[in-house]
């Protein structure tokens, strides 16, 4: 699976709150996108996820 393909499957997963970003030389990592709340609860699995 690509990053792409990652990222894409993440934010159809949260609703478009949560995403991928490049980190400089360290990899990626999962983000909150600008104007969410920090606690997000996915619907399917009721995992929460804190920035």
């Amino acid at each position: 699976m690509s990053i792409f393909q990652l990222r894409l499957k993440l934010e159809l997963l949260t609703h478009g709150r949560m995403t991928l970003v490049s980190v400089y030389k360290q990899g990626y990592c999962l983000r909150h996108k600008r104007g969410d709340d920090p606690l997000v609860e996915l619907e399917e699995g009721g995992m929460l996820f804190a920035a």
